[in-house]
């Protein structure tokens, strides 16, 4: 079962965001999104789409298409898997190869001279992967022609491996990252352990002290355990609703901290998934939702404006008084419609859980309780070491 993550944006604001030029708001209004083939269809993203030309057929959902440097290959990246188009399938009745791929990214690249594609394996847990382009170039004989190629590299990149202690299990990641994201990440922060709050807490507090009694004007907080598991009484989980209990716990924690905090008063949180986990709703299986947590903004209102997580990333630069980063949040709608001019300071409470879903208390490791032992824990290659690096060139 896949489940969702909660990211949470805890954003100081600098100004009240203003309503933005209507051209700039989605077509769609409140409009559910649509599949209208020949006519308009409505993407999640609220904008209209009127498709031209013949459509080629891959699976559930295609997230996403990439040609090839010579134009002579579409690559589709859907949830059964990649999908390759040769040069002559260029119409709804022609040929084309899949390679079944469950649960890997939807994004991938062609190397500058088109002889390999480099995809991400997403939730598949491989890494980065390699493929070599050759073999698609020749005709297949079905529309979906089964091809079992194995990727020419594996990188290894990402996994959340088993849950080894209670305090939960450790994320590597293999991936490239600014010096200044990678200089203002907390590498200890333990994602799926309800004691995460109490380390958030400790980290910011830290924080004030060394920066003149200030936090940081943007906070990024991960809160993965809604992904959910297999029921784990022994490490405090009996049913898979206690790690979404844990969750909530979680987050109605950070609210409340964060809410007694003397910025309070210029503070805008967002808290939004990671994606919809495929977990058809009423109206379509990719919605989603976003929590607005401000004083100014309207408590109990639910709003019908079609937005996307864009929608968030274009609402955190207007508050930063910055532009678009690209055309995708210059052309969202923004959050605006969930704020109010008569703010509301009256800081947040957390709701204690159900004990007999979820007990915080028995997901401490006795043997470490202030996880002193966890926190000196480490994956056995630092994926930034030099040695390692030379070793996957040379592999």
């Amino acid at each position: 079962m896949h489940k969702t993550h909660f990211f949470l944006f805890a954003t100081l604001m600098t100004c009240q965001a203003e309503a933005q030029d209507p051209s700039y708001r989605s077509p769609s209004g409140t409009s559910f999104a649509k599949v209208v083939p020949g006519g308009t269809t409505i993407l999640p993203n609220g904008r209209h789409l009127t498709p031209v030309g013949e459509r080629l057929y891959t699976g559930d959902d295609l997230w996403n298409a990439v040609p090839s440097p010579d134009g002579k290959l579409i690559i589709g990246f859907c949830d059964p898997g990649i999908v390759i188009y040769p040069s002559d399938s260029t119409t709804a009745k022609s040929s084309s190869y899949r390679i079944p791929w469950r649960n890997a990214a939807f994004c991938g690249v062609f190397t500058k001279d088109g002889s390999k594609l480099i995809t991400s394996s997403g939730d598949a847990g491989h890494g980065i992967q390699i493929f070599e382009t050759s073999p698609w170039y020749k005709p297949a004989t079905k529309r979906l022609e089964e091809l079992e190629q194995e990727p020419a590299m594996t990188i290894k990149a990402d996994d959340e491996g088993p849950m080894t202690n209670r305090t939960g299990a450790y994320t590597q990641v293999n991936f490239p990252m600014p010096k200044v994201l990678f200089d203002n990440t907390d590498f200890d922060y333990p994602a799926y352990n309800i004691a995460r709050v109490d380390w958030f807490v400790e980290d910011l507090e830290e924080y004030r002290t060394k920066h003149d009694k200030n936090i940081p004007k943007f906070i990024n907080v991960t809160l993965c355990n809604d992904h959910g598991a297999a029921p784990n009484a022994k490490n405090g989980f009996p049913f898979v609703a206690s790690y979404m209990a844990d969750n909530d716990l979680a987050l109605g924690k950070i609210i409340a901290y964060l809410s007694s905090q003397p910025e309070w008063k210029k503070m805008a949180i967002f808290v939004t998934q990671d994606d919809s986990g495929g977990d058809n709703d009423s109206i379509d299986r990719h919605r989603s939702y976003v929590l607005c947590i401000s004083p100014w903004a309207k408590r109990g209102n639910v709003t019908h404006e079609h937005t996307s997580i864009m929608s968030i990333i274009k609402t955190i630069y207007g508050l930063f008084d910055l532009g678009p980063n690209n055309l995708f949040d210059a052309t969202a709608s923004d959050l605006s419609d969930m704020f109010t001019s008569v703010p509301d300071f009256t800081p947040y409470k957390y709701v204690p859980v159900d004990a007999r879903v979820f007990k915080p208390e028995d997901t401490f490791d006795p043997t470490d309780p202030k996880f002193e032992r966890r926190r000196k824990e480490g994956p056995v290659v630092k994926m930034d070491d030099p040695d390692f690096v030379e070793w996957l060139r040379n592999r």
